[in-house]
């Protein structure tokens, strides 16, 4: 089970669940509140996704996420992290918003954990979509085919400016 740990700024309370979702009926709020495993192939999660949240209330989007290298693989994460948004649909047309994020630390042993951290600018994508998804990156640009296992989530904070 993927444990949260969520930060908000007390003016975004007031915004929460005031925007329908175009496709749904469905009230979107202003700030995502959790990070789930996402992308299955072959019943196995490959990324890391926020829940849906209306991205017309978000500027910048602050995620620390922290994982728990579960391979038996010592990690060397010098690739920067994929990061992309998307509508939770069928179509899943991706967008590449700008974004800068950090690791710490670079080489981790087995069983050691590890944070992603740093922003996404929300108003470099277009408004329809909806959710957040980032992949770290190892040496090479490569990710585990089954993140679940191998580098579960063991927390995170999620701010929105």
């Amino acid at each position: 089970m993927i444990k949260k740990v969520l930060l908000s700024l007390p003016a975004l309370i007031i915004f929460s669940n005031s925007v329908m979702a175009s496709d749904s009926n469905q009230l979107l709020q202003a700030c995502p509140t959790q990070i789930v495993y996402s992308y299955s192939l072959a019943d196995r999660y490959t990324a890391y996704s926020t829940d849906q949240f209306d991205f017309s209330s978000v500027d910048t989007l602050v995620l620390s996420v922290t994982y728990r290298n579960d391979s038996p693989n010592t990690l060397e994460l010098d690739s920067q992290p994929q990061v992309w948004t998307h509508q939770d649909n069928d179509q899943n047309e991706l967008h590449w918003p700008w974004s800068a994020f950090t690791y710490e630390p670079l080489v981790v042993e087995p069983g050691q954990e590890f944070s992603v951290r740093g922003v996404v600018n929300i108003n470099t994508v277009i408004l329809n979509d909806n959710i957040v998804t980032i992949r770290p990156q190892v040496h090479g640009g490569m990710w585990f085919g089954d993140v679940e296992t191998y580098a579960p989530v063991i927390g995170y904070d999620i701010i929105c400016l």
